[in-house]
């Protein structure tokens, strides 16, 4: 069978319900050499890809118009910009960029085929798949804004939303929702199997994708990912407890997720460097019914006096969720505490009542330390029971992590 093109008239003829072929082109040369679908420009111009390497225009009236020819075939459809660029991707691992006159405005290199169709962004950014498992996002000029590496190769066709956001999926069944600015994942989700055609949006935010196996999955709203969580966004270790485990949390175990964490250098309140701790990069996967993971992060102890330090972590590219960050000072441990009263003086009228006396501590804080406090009778002019009741002699005991104590004194 030889492949052709056939234009329809919606113009239905009266008392006959099916619209008649106002025109067909032949353009193909055997029954696999297209398999993309057409796309129509604004003038009415026809634009189909053939798998023996090339995109051909047709007039509306089924006219031949003009052939670009590109290194390797073309199995997706063409997508149309705003100007009449279009847009096109190829077995040569090239995407393409075609006047509407059929010159050639840029060309763009991936590491592997392009069977996806591309997508344009509010802002004319192209974005479009490749088997290298890369979604890109290319400028208006051709050259690279972003890539995105996925699980699979990328064949299925990306969207825009409303807002500007990407979603694709790739051959292992996981579909992603990206950012419109840096390519930041947002959320990804994970299905049966691959998903090879295009995925769909509806007006209420449902996205529904077909896997290779036949299902039809519609995604809905708190469906798209887990929320994930430090599960405390505080952690104190002493620099000689050589590893701390920190866990995160997800809300959804419905299906398996993968994210990544790691340290946030940049954030104002890090003060810790690799000399402080390691491991602190890494990847984490939750198995269908797991709601909580671990992982630990080496702590390196320094011989020397540096101080406390402070290293931050965070969940990588969800930030749209909560808890993303855990802060984790690191105590250090050649570090002693020392224990003192708060004030050295206090004065009380002997009609009073109480008064509270706080021990403090300072230094490292994270070993057990017990002091014993008396009364220094020396410098004393009151009394026990006669002045004053204090039945809180003895052993003031500071646990991991206390700092201050207090003991009450009646005065009378």
């Amino acid at each position: 069978m030889t492949p052709s093109i056939f234009g329809f008239n919606p113009n239905l003829v009266p008392n006959d319900p099916v619209p008649y072929s106002e025109w067909s082109m032949t353009i193909g040369r055997g029954s696999d050499d297209i398999y993309s679908s057409p796309a129509i420009g604004r003038d009415g111009t026809v634009y189909v890809g053939r798998v023996t390497g090339s995109i051909n225009a047709l007039n509306a009236d089924g006219s031949y118009k003009w052939h670009f020819e590109t290194l390797g075939g073309v199995e997706s459809s063409p997508t149309i910009g705003e100007d009449g660029t279009i847009y096109i991707g190829s077995d040569d691992h090239n995407v393409y960029a075609i006047n509407p006159d059929g010159s050639r405005k840029w060309v763009f290199a991936t590491n592997d085929k392009v069977r996806s169709s591309a997508a344009i962004g509010p802002d004319g950014t192209i974005y479009i798949g490749s088997t290298d498992h890369k979604l890109y996002a290319i400028n208006p000029d051709g050259t690279e804004k972003w890539s995105f590496t996925a699980t699979g190769s990328v064949v299925s066709s990306p969207i825009v939303d409303g807002e500007g956001d990407i979603y694709f999926a790739d051959s292992t069944g996981s579909i992603y929702a990206l950012s419109d600015n840096r390519g930041i994942k947002i959320w990804s989700f994970k299905l049966s199997t691959g998903v090879t055609s295009s995925i769909a949006i509806g007006a209420d935010g449902t996205i529904y994708a077909q896997t290779v196996d036949g299902i039809l999955y519609a995604l809905g709203e708190g469906q798209a990912g887990s929320r994930f969580s430090f599960e405390s966004q505080t952690y104190l270790v002493s620099e000689d407890s050589k590893t701390l485990e920190i866990a995160i949390t997800r809300s959804d175990t419905r299906l398996e997720e993968t994210i990544r964490y790691g340290h946030r250098l940049t954030d104002p309140l890090n003060t810790a460097t690799s000399s402080d701790c390691v491991n602190t990069e890494g990847e984490i996967t939750f198995a269908v019914g797991e709601s909580r993971k671990t992982f630990n992060i080496n702590i390196v102890e320094n011989i020397h006096f540096f101080g406390d330090k402070v290293a931050v972590l965070e969940i990588k590219d969800v930030t749209e969720y909560v808890n993303t960050k855990t802060v984790v000072t690191i105590a250090d441990a050649t570090r002693t505490s020392v224990v003192g009263f708060e004030n050295e003086v206090l004065s009380v009228d002997e009609s009073g009542g109480t008064t509270n006396v706080k021990v403090i501590r300072e230094g490292n804080s994270l070993v057990e330390v017990s002091v014993g406090v008396r009364l220094n009778n020396t410098k004393s002019t009151a009394t026990n029971l006669d002045d004053y009741n204090l039945s809180s002699l003895g052993t003031i005991t500071f646990k991991s992590g206390e700092t201050e104590k207090k003991y009450s004194i009646k005065c009378s």
